[in-house]
């Protein structure tokens, strides 16, 4: 069972028996969440995507984390560019 401990704008951040998960409530569940291991991992994330930001630090999981929660086009496009230029 999970219970939601943090919203903003359309993010919300659930507390799992595993870690936390991280929901676009303007997509449906199985495409627009992403798990990660801790609040302030899912936080960064929220508040990335709410800004549209890359940063050159972004691992390869964050990157497609961000790519499953946005509903940008042209975001989730930069992304995938930086996805596919060979992040870690």
């Amino acid at each position: 069972m999970s219970r939601k401990i943090f919203q903003r704008k359309e993010y919300s951040i659930y507390k799992c028996s595993d870690g936390y998960v991280v929901h676009n409530t303007n997509k449906i569940f199985a495409t627009g969440h992403t798990h990660v291991s801790n609040f302030y991992k899912a936080k960064i994330l929220v508040i990335m995507a709410i800004k549209r930001e890359i940063d050159d630090k972004l691992s390869k999981r964050d990157i497609e984390s961000l790519i499953r929660l946005t509903n940008d086009n042209r975001y989730r496009n930069k992304l995938l560019e930086l996805e596919r230029s060979g992040i870690k």
